[in-house]
């Protein structure tokens, strides 16, 4: 048998397509990240919430790592996104090595966004398959109507956050003052924001599904400034299915080394996976998540 071929049971699980067509051309990337000089942010974007989460490249391999503060996570994905249309597929292949699962922490890489996705590794201490589903992250715009009269700090509030002071000028144009105020940090208040201005509006977008409990506010605080928040897209939570190993219905996926009786999940040979796309109208990426 021929490298690159493998045979389980009747069936052929690779060469062949997301469909399961053999394939008989040599797939073209459309996108690929390595770490052999580190994190580059052409090709990859980090994200990462409270305490000592980090991500950073050490010995050639990207390493995602959350703080021990409950609600903390680090994020790593690729640069690019996968669209789905009908009638096509994804083929995506990563490796991931985790550290021994614990109880409160997850550790999951694969083809996902903070709205849905399919990714392998532990959740708690049991190591499985993780099926995300329909969840929504919020949208607040913050829409300025009056330029500042005086030099100073406006206040924003996201889901009842400390105040996130943002410093303004007297520039005589709302548009002027929107950009200055999407630049304030807003990455470690209520799960994390991104915020960036278009016109004289904000846009905030959440970094984690779910509705906000409390409504957004803005306070002049002395400049004369004038904007008015509202949420323009609630957030809704997400639906997970985990599939705990121990149930898997033993067909492996396509990656695994069918030889090993065991899964060695510190050697780099549990993720490198060939999925299908079957999720309608979810943008992905390959990502990898530790959460806390």
């Amino acid at each position: 048998m021929s490298p690159g071929y493998a045979f389980r049971g009747p069936s052929l699980v690779f060469p062949t397509s997301a469909f399961g067509e053999v394939e008989v051309v040599s797939p073209t990337p459309t996108t690929q990240a390595a770490f052999v000089y580190g994190i580059d942010p052409l090709q990859v974007s980090t994200r990462t919430y409270l305490g000592a989460a980090s991500v950073s490249g050490v010995n050639g391999e990207a390493v995602v790592t959350c703080g021990a503060q409950a609600g903390s996570y680090a994020r790593l994905t690729s640069g690019r996104v996968t669209k789905y249309r009908p009638g096509q597929g994804t083929l995506a292949r990563w490796t991931a090595r985790y550290s021994p699962g614990v109880t409160g922490n997850r550790q999951l890489a694969g083809l996902s966004n903070q709205e849905a996705g399919y990714q392998f590794g532990y959740v708690d201490d049991v190591f499985g398959i993780m099926y995300t589903k329909t969840g929504t992250l919020e949208i607040v715009t913050l829409t300025v109507t009056a330029a500042p009269a005086a030099p100073g700090s406006v206040l924003i509030t996201l889901d009842g956050s400390a105040p996130v002071a943002a410093p303004v000028t007297v520039s005589g144009s709302t548009s002027i003052c929107a950009d200055q105020i999407a630049s304030a940090d807003y990455s470690q208040i209520t799960g994390g924001w991104t915020a960036q201005a278009t016109g004289n509006v904000v846009r905030y977008v959440r970094s984690i599904t779910g509705p906000s409990a409390v409504a957004p506010t803005f306070a002049a605080n002395g400049t004369g400034a004038v904007a008015t928040p509202a949420v323009a897209t609630p957030g809704v939570g997400s639906t997970e299915v985990f599939i705990p190993r121990s149930s898997w219905n033993g067909s492996t996926p396509a990656g695994f080394d069918p030889s090993r009786a065991t899964c060695t999940r510190s050697r780099s040979n549990t993720s490198a996976t060939a999925t299908r796309s079957s999720i309608s109208r979810m943008v992905r990426r390959v990502s990898l998540s530790w959460f806390t």
